[in-house]
């Protein structure tokens, strides 16, 4: 059941879209997130897992797109300790889909959104809706169901964003053993030793229902020792 809503959390992750003009800031936003890459960097990233009726659980990874496409993405640790060989091999059976990257953003941050300012030095994109494709929770399209809010921190030379949430309330079966009622997607991003935006944190919170009984699936991960391979 773990590998069930393992593939909720992994499948937030596909975002597409195509681009729609509503003003100068998005442009200048885009044009960042389309110029970053995915194998620009190696980095690790530090997962907390909660699940109602289970053991928090920690896993640390490692990626390095030097290494080979099937050992670019190395565990580290699980609960702080080394990991089993079955950890191991199940890990590397494991899909892992799409690179944590900047460059994700480019594919949704384009659509029409409202502008507003926030707090100083920051303004708010608010999304009514996403386009098909962009927020999928295994098989389930919930885009269309979603609401969105990017936080652009304008502080600098070139605005970047700092914050993404996106948010759907709107039920659905999944695999006729879990009910989804709410979904929760964040994402923080700060900027590396040479001033470019990288993936610092990403949370997803999954709450529905398992087998009838009321669950929660929230997993937090936070990325670090971020290096420039290029």
């Amino acid at each position: 059941m773990r590998k069930t809503l393992a593939l909720l959390f992994i499948a937030t992750a596909a975002l597409v879209v195509q681009p729609a003009w509503a003003g100068d800031l998005q442009l200048q936003v885009l044009a960042a997130s389309r110029s970053a890459a995915r194998n620009e960097y190696s980095f690790k990233r530090t997962t907390v897992t909660e699940q109602t009726g289970k053991p928090r659980r920690t896993v640390v990874e490692q990626f390095d797109p030097r290494r080979p496409a099937n050992r670019q993405w190395l565990l580290v640790s699980v609960d702080g300790r080394a990991p089993t060989a079955d950890e191991r091999a199940e890990f590397d059976k494991s899909p892992r889909g799409k690179v944590p990257s900047y460059t994700n953003l480019s594919r949704w941050i384009g659509s029409d959104a409202t502008k507003s300012d926030a707090s100083p030095g920051y303004v708010s994109l608010r999304f009514k809706s996403l386009p098909a494709g962009t927020l999928m929770i295994a098989s389930h399209d919930a885009s269309a169901d979603a609401q969105a809010q990017a936080l652009v921190n304008t502080k600098g030379k070139i605005p970047f964003v700092e914050r993404v949430q996106m948010t759907s309330d709107k039920g659905f079966t999944f695999m006729l053993m879990v009910s989804v009622q709410h979904v929760a997607v964040g994402g923080k991003y700060a900027l590396d030793q040479r001033g470019r935006p990288v993936p610092a944190e990403t949370t997803v919170d999954i709450q529905g229902t398992l087998l009838g009984k009321s669950t929660r699936l929230k997993t937090v991960a936070t990325f670090s020792d971020f290096q420039p391979v290029s």
